[in-house]
C-alpha cells in the first residue's frame, strides 16, 4: 500500500481515538480501546513517514490524554512489564565484542557525550531556575542518553557500521546508555539490608540465565519465551522489594544474552511481543500520564531542556570521536543526540515515584522527541 494511503489511514484511526478518548475516557475498557487505537495509528504513521513509531505513541498519548483519556490499573501493570521489557531490550543491542574491542576509547567517548549535556543542564536546572538538587539531576541524566537503535540505524545507512571509526561511534553509544542507566540507579537508590544480595545477584543472575537459554533446544519456542519473561518479571520485582528501579537489572540481563548463541533466536521470538504490543503501552502510557501538565506549561521547560543539552552533547561528543577516531564533520556526533527510549524510561520512572517535578518530566520526555527528530535530520556521505 501507498505510504500515502497508510498516513492517511494512520491520521483517520489517530482521530477516531481522540474522538473515543472524550466519551470514554475513564473507563478500563475504553481507555484499552483508545491505547489500541493509538497503537495502530502509530505504527501506519510509522511507516509512512519513516519516523519512528515510539515519537507517535508519546505525541499521540499526549494527545488523547489531552482529549480526556486517562491511565487505568491495566494499562499501568502492561506498561510497567513493558518498560522493563524495553529496557531488557535495550540490554541486546549492547554488544560486549564490540565494547571490549574498543574500550578505552568508547568508554571516553561515551563519558564526554553524557557528562557535558548532564553538567550543563543541572547549571541551567538549579542554579538559574531554581529547581531541587534530586529534581534537576534526573533531568540532567534524562537529557544526556543515546538512542543505540538510532545511531546503528544511520550508522548502517551511511556505510560506516563496518569500519573501525563506526564501530568506535556504535560502542560509544552504548557506553553513554550504560552511564546513563548506572547514574539513574545510583539517584534513586533507596538502601535496605537485601542491598548487598542485590549487588550479588545483578553478578551472578545475567550470566546464570545466559547459559540456562543456551542450553534449550532450538526447538523450545515456548519455554525460550516463558523464561526470559519470568526472569524479567521476578527481578523487576525483586528490584522493587530492594528499593532500586528495574531498569538496571532487565538492561543487564539482555546485556548477557547480547554475546550468547540466541540472541538471535529471542530477538525473533520476542521482538514482535516487545515492540508490537508491551513497548507501544509503555510509550503511549507515558504520554497519557504527562498530558495533565498541559501543553502551555510545557514551551519553557522543553525549550531550555533542549538548548541546555543539545548544543553541549553535539559540541562535546564531536570534539571527543575526533580525538578517538578522526570522524570530522558533525552529522555522526549530531546522531549521538537521539536519545528515547531511557530518556522516556527515567522520565516516566521520575514521575510515577514522585522523583521529579511533572512538568519537568513532561519536558524531559518531549525534548527527546524533538532531539531525536534533530538528530536524524541531514544527509549526503559521512565524512571520515
Amino acid at each position: 500500500m501507498p505510504r500515502t494511503k497508510l498516513g492517511l489511514i494512520g491520521l483517520l484511526v489517530a482521530a477516531a481515538s481522540v474522538g473515543l478518548a472524550r466519551v470514554e475516557g475513564s473507563g478500563e475498557f475504553g481507555a484499552l480501546t483508545v491505547v489500541g487505537g493509538v497503537i495502530l495509528a502509530s505504527a501506519l504513521l510509522a511507516e509512512a513517514t519513516g519516523v519512528v513509531a515510539a515519537i507517535y505513541e508519546i505525541l499521540l498519548g499526549f494527545i488523547v490524554g489531552l482529549a480526556g483519556a486517562v491511565g487505568s490499573h491495566i494499562i499501568d501493570v502492561i506498561a510497567l512489564v513493558g518498560g522493563s521489557l524495553l529496557m531488557f531490550a535495550a540490554g541486546l543491542e549492547i554488544d560486549t565484542r564490540i565494547m571490549s574491542r574498543y574500550l578505552v576509547r568508547s568508554m571516553a567517548v561515551g563519558l564526554t557525550s553524557f557528562l557535558a549535556p548532564m553538567a550543563s543542564t543541572f547549571t541551567v536546572l538549579h542554579y538559574a531556575m531554581g529547581y531541587p538538587v534530586g529534581d534537576s539531576l534526573l533531568a540532567s541524566v534524562g537529557v544526556s542518553t543515546t538512542s543505540v537503535a538510532v545511531v546503528y540505524s544511520i550508522a548502517r545507512r551511511h556505510g560506516v557500521l563496518s569500519s573501525w571509526r563506526g564501530q568506535i561511534l556504535l560502542a560509544s553509544a552504548m557506553a553513554t546508555d550504560v552511564f546513563s542507566i548506572l547514574a539513574f540507579t545510583l539517584m534513586v537508590l533507596d538502601p535496605s539490608p537485601l542491598l548487598a544480595i542485590y549487588v550479588a545477584a545483578l553478578l551472578a543472575v545475567p550470566p546464570i540465565a545466559s547459559r540456562l537459554l543456551d542450553r534449550l533446544p532450538p526447538t523450545a519456542y515456548e519455554a525460550e519465551v516463558r523464561v526470559i519473561i519470568a526472569m524479567v518479571m521476578a527481578v523487576t520485582l525483586f528490584s522493587e522489594a530492594v528499593g532500586v528501579h528495574g531498569v538496571l537489572f532487565s538492561f543487564l540481563l539482555g546485556a548477557a544474552l547480547s554475546g550468547a548463541r540466541v540472541k538471535r533466536r529471542v530477538e525473533e521470538r520476542l521482538g514482535p511481543l516487545i515492540f508490537g504490543f508491551m513497548a507501544p503501552v509503555f510509550f503511549v502510557n507515558a504520554g497519557l500520564h504527562i498530558a495533565p501538565v498541559g501543553l502551555s506549561r510545557l514551551k519553557t521547560v522543553v525549550s531550555v531542556l533542549l538548548l541546555s543539552s543539545y548544543p553541549a552533547k553535539l559540541l562535546a561528543t564531536g570534539l571527543a570521536l575526533r580525538a578517538a577516531a578522526g570522524i570530522r564533520g558533525w552529522r555522526l556526533p549530531n546522531v549521538m543526540a537521539a536519545r528515547l527510549t531511557v530518556s522516556t524510561i527515567i522520565a516516566y520512572a521520575g514521575l510515577k515515584g514522585g522523583l521529579m517535578d511533572p512538568q519537568l518530566a513532561a519536558g524531559v520526555m518531549a525534548s527527546a522527541l524533538l532531539a531525536t527528530l534533530l538528530s536524524t535530520l541531514g544527509g549526503g556521505p559521512v565524512e571520515g
